[in-house]
């Protein structure tokens, strides 16, 4: 990130601190906020003011320390939103960097920073900043972990992601749905279905549902699971209620008004896919035996899949085997269980530059924009 890239983030979340300054005493307060307060001030100790607590307590344990330590007064009860909002501005603007890296990143953290609802709900005593910033940067952590498929990627993308879940259940909504994406579409963006990898397993999605199982033992160990429900007229026993009463409320102009504009829609979509969503008639394939020239193993899996991935990694290791570089021994595990792979580097290894470009695995040996 270059000078003026800091400096227009800077700005943005200086525009977003002014513009979210007037909230904080100017608002007046409502029941959620008075109910947050009690909530973050007796926690699980206190039996009158168990609202939902159990089952979205980190906001309350953030909060908590503040009501202890400070007067009771609309600004320290709404200090935690503030400083969320602001930084939900930088979460926007990573993940814009992450999502979009061609287009400049300040144009989402300005919507993000003048935004009227997040600029509310950041002068609001309750944790909706807090559940904007954590998705954000969940979304735009998992998306790179997908992307360069680490250890280290996936373990930064558990940590938001576990804090959100603590948040409130609303946060999984698009988590959900941003996970679902990333598996039905490939690195090229085409539409094909895949299944999560060992690492995206054993680093991401086996620690997230060990901590909600803990979690969720935690609430059964209290007597908290009716904590989920948030109590009438709130939560999953209100939303059951509002089915039967939207069907209610539907009458015949509403139905024939909805089902035009499925139509309408419908017809739209197709006309504007038919003229300019087809693909072109296929090409006549004719088959080559031999590898395109000066393009190693590991730059034609790096073009088909658009990123660098482990296979990348892998083809880049067997072509310094063929090309005699290194030599693989393979072995037993322990108990014969399992095989260890050793690299050993071999004369002609030692004598060249670098092993990675000569595998085609290194920077400047991945092809460019004209080479391919």
């Amino acid at each position: 990130m270059g000078r003026g890239r800091y400096l227009a983030l800077w700005l943005l979340l200086l525009l977003g601190a002014i513009l979210r300054l007037w909230g904080l005493k100017s608002f007046p307060l409502i029941e959620d906020e008075m109910t947050s307060f009690y909530e973050a001030r007796g926690l699980w100790w206190d039996t009158h003011f168990e609202m939902g607590m159990m089952s979205r307590p980190l906001y309350f344990i953030l909060l908590h320390p503040i009501v202890e330590a400070f007067p009771h007064s609309p600004v320290a009860w709404r200090i935690l939103p503030f400083v969320f909002g602001i930084l939900g501005i930088w979460a926007t603007w990573r993940l814009a960097r992450e999502l979009v890296p061609d287009a400049p990143p300040w144009i989402a953290a300005l919507l993000a920073a003048t935004a009227p609802f997040l600029i509310y709900i950041s002068g609001f005593g309750r944790y909706w900043s807090l559940i904007y910033f954590l998705s954000a940067l969940t979304i735009g952590e998992l998306s790179r972990a997908y992307r360069v498929q680490t250890a280290g990627a996936y373990l930064r993308a558990l940590v938001p992601l576990v804090l959100g879940s603590l948040t409130h259940p609303t946060f999984l909504f698009p988590v959900v749905g941003v996970l679902l994406a990333l598996h039905l579409f490939d690195n090229a963006g085409r539409l094909r279905w895949t299944w999560p990898g060992r690492k995206a397993w054993v680093w991401l999605y086996l620690p997230y549902l060990a901590c909600m199982a803990g979690f969720g033992m935690i609430l059964l160990a209290r007597s908290e699971v009716g904590s989920l429900h948030n109590g009438p007229p709130r939560g999953t026993a209100a939303l059951t209620r509002l089915v039967p009463t939207f069907i209610e409320l539907i009458g015949p102009v509403t139905f024939v008004a909805a089902l035009l504009g499925v139509l309408l829609l419908t017809t739209y979509y197709y006309w504007a896919w038919n003229r300019v969503g087809r693909d072109p008639p296929g090409r006549v394939i004719i088959p080559e035996y031999q590898p395109p020239e000066k393009q190693s193993p590991a730059s034609m899996r790096y073009l088909m899949q658009m990123g660098y991935d482990d296979p990348c990694f892998a083809a880049g290791v067997l072509s310094l085997a063929v090309k005699g570089y290194l030599r693989i021994r393979q072995e037993a595990g322990i108990l014969g269980i399992g095989r260890n792979f050793t690299l050993e580097k071999t004369a002609a290894g030692a004598g060249a530059a670098t092993p990675a470009a000569a595998a085609g695995t290194a920077p400047g040996a991945m092809p460019t924009a004209t080479e391919a």
